[in-house]
């Protein structure tokens, strides 16, 4: 027969091992389903890549993702804009003007023409990041899934206020301006 220490020894010893079964199933199943920072979840909020006094809305205003099986949004800016990352991530590669931004799930943000720039391949930067500038009078952003291989419409992933400063455009050029053209396009 069994006395009460060893009984509780082993009761104690057992509920160790389903807690630490426990745990390792939370962080290596369920956590990275969690994960609320990643394009792959409805979380994502992409803020303003550009300062609200670069935007100049002279010709087109925004020539829209999708039109013309465009894969970029382009915005009307200043030549020499500053571009700041619009959310964190790791800089995958830069390559012809454009930096690309691994944020996670297999989502790609990708940003031109960037010039006098400011960051290396491998950095990892924070949201509201300078990346460098822009030559010409627009700025470019798209959406890369590597996953699915296609392109989506960054619009849908902005915060409400660069929704708000996007769509000033129409007011001022006094026309309808639609933002995505199509939702996704494959590559």
């Amino acid at each position: 027969m069994m006395d009460a220490n060893r009984i509780k020894s082993i009761i104690l010893f057992l509920m160790m091992g389903v807690t630490t079964i426990g745990l390792v199933t939370y962080v290596f199943v369920f956590l990275p389903k969690q994960k609320g920072d990643t394009l792959g979840s409805k979380n994502l909020v992409l803020d303003a890549p550009v300062q609200r006094w670069n935007l100049t809305y002279l010709q087109e205003g925004v020539i829209p993702f999708g039109e013309g099986n465009r894969e970029w949004l382009s915005v009307e800016v200043s030549d020499g804009s500053n571009i700041y990352s619009s959310t964190e991530g790791v800089v995958v590669e830069i390559n012809n003007s454009i930096v690309s931004v691994d944020v996670g799930d297999g989502f790609y943000v990708e940003y031109s023409p960037i010039y006098d720039l400011r960051v290396h391949e491998a950095d990892i930067i924070s949201k509201g990041e300078f990346l460098g500038s822009v030559r010409g009078e627009y700025f470019n952003i798209r959406i890369r899934d590597i996953r699915d291989r296609e392109y989506v419409c960054p619009y849908t992933y902005f915060n409400d206020y660069t929704k708000e400063l996007l769509s000033e455009v129409g007011d001022i050029l006094e026309k309808e301006v639609v933002m995505c053209g199509k939702e996704s396009l494959g590559y």
